[in-house]
């Protein structure tokens, strides 16, 4: 119950930080006018090679604003596609021998409640999956891992492209450390307890 209040909080308090607003919702000069001729090799460059690899399992109502990144994505990544909900993507993701990122936008759930319990669900899921998620009623962009229970980065939309370069970038590092922590903690454990050593390639479950 703690983690689950501290979860809650934690969204709801970056609803309503409002810091850092301008330095994110700025363009780098080198994106803005790029000629047509480098816009393949600006896109790489923000995106950056991992991010290039990687299918983008996308979450939306056809309403939400990171829909208009659809396109850009689809062209400069491994591909997108469009998921009817977080259990239609876990679906698909079990289905691609590429390597995914999740992006939802999360304001299509019916409130706060719903969305916290429904990616909580999806983590305990698939623990393997690195998830970005996005909101209106998010102030800011934060990269940092303290929502790792249910995601690895959140963006404010509307979203610039640099922004959700960012995101992306820092939901496979946020995702990566975390899972290191957690065999790191799971080996611990079993040392403690005197078991057999757990398997480093199994999936490894949050508790919440």
């Amino acid at each position: 119950m703690a983690v689950w209040q501290g979860l809650k909080g934690w969204v709801s308090a970056l609803s309503g930080d409002h810091a850092g607003k301008a330095a994110e919702t700025a363009m780098p000069p080198e994106t803005r006018d790029a000629p047509p001729s480098d816009l393949r090799a600006a896109a790489a460059h923000l995106l950056g090679a991992e991010v290039c690899a990687r299918k983008i399992l996308m979450v939306a109502d056809p309403s939400c604003q990171v829909l208009e990144h659809a396109g850009w994505l689809d062209e400069h990544t491994g591909g997108v596609e469009m998921c009817s909900g977080l259990g239609d993507a876990g679906q698909r993701a079990g289905h691609l021998v590429e390597d995914k990122i999740v992006l939802v936008g999360i304001d299509y759930f019916t409130d706060l409640d719903a969305a916290i319990t429904a990616l909580a669900q999806f983590r305990q899921d698939a623990p393997d999956l690195p998830v970005v998620m996005g909101s209106v009623t998010f102030s800011r962009l934060d990269l940092s891992c303290e929502r790792a229970l249910i995601a690895d980065a959140s963006i404010r939309l509307p979203v610039t492209r640099p922004q959700l370069a960012m995101a992306l970038a820092a939901a496979l590092s946020n995702h990566r450390h975390m899972r290191v922590q957690l065999l790191d903690r799971a080996d611990q454990g079993s040392r403690i307890a005197g078991g057999p050593q757990n398997d480093p390639l199994a999936p490894v479950r949050l508790s919440t």
